[in-house]
């Protein structure tokens, strides 16, 4: 991907990086990136997890975009793609 242009693209991803290190040291903290099996009795709290999960990177995205504003059309369609992958997971 090419570097951001504009400096409202550059701040957009800058709190989206910072968003996703805070999301991904609370995601390494579950635990749940293990290989090892989860307990049937564990599934309910695994679930919860991943809804909080998709929640939050939801969130991520909308605070990028809303951080963005107007963007020039190459830095729109750059921020889009990657906001595209934030919180679209399997329900």
């Amino acid at each position: 991907m090419l570097a951001a242009e504009s400096p409202a693209l550059k701040d957009a991803l800058g709190l989206a990086q910072h968003l996703l290190d805070r999301l991904r040291a609370g995601w390494n903290a579950s635990g749940l990136w293990s290989d090892q099996t989860i307990a049937v009795q564990d599934a309910a709290e695994v679930q919860a997890i991943e809804e909080e999960l998709l929640l939050r990177l939801r969130g991520i995205r909308r605070a990028a975009l809303l951080r963005a504003g107007e963007l020039p059309d190459d830095d729109a369609q750059r921020l889009n793609l990657l906001c595209d992958g934030l919180g679209d997971g399997v329900n």
